[in-house]
C-alpha cells in the first residue's frame, strides 16, 4: 500500500501522522476528505478516519488530530512555512 502522497505537503503530513497515531498504515485513498466552508468562506480542509478526525484551518499552522469517540484532542501538529515532508513535523 502506498501512502505517499506527494502533491499534497498537508495530506501527506496528515497520513504519516495518523500512521503513527494509529500504529498501522494508513493510505490517503481510505480518508474522507472534505472542505470546511462556513456562510460561503473556505475555511479549511477536515479528513475522517475509522477513529480519527483531522482539521487543518486554512491559514493556521497547526493540524489538529482528534479521537472521534470522545472528540479529545490527541496531537496538534506544527505545520512548516514550506511543509514539504513528514520532517516539517514541529
Amino acid at each position: 500500500m502506498n501512502t505517499a502522497v506527494v502533491n499534497d505537503p498537508i495530506l501527506n503530513l496528515v497520513v504519516n501522522v495518523l500512521s503513527r497515531i494509529e500504529g498501522k498504515s494508513v493510505d490517503y485513498k481510505d480518508l474522507s476528505m472534505a472542505a470546511i466552508v462556513r456562510n460561503g468562506y473556505y475555511l479549511g480542509l477536515s479528513y475522517k478516519s475509522e477513529n480519527t478526525f483531522v482539521i487543518w484551518r486554512s491559514g493556521c499552522d497547526t493540524v489538529e488530530f482528534y479521537d472521534r469517540r470522545d472528540w479529545t484532542l490527541l496531537e496538534s501538529v506544527q505545520v512548516s512555512e514550506n511543509c514539504t515532508t513528514a520532517g516539517s513535523i514541529a
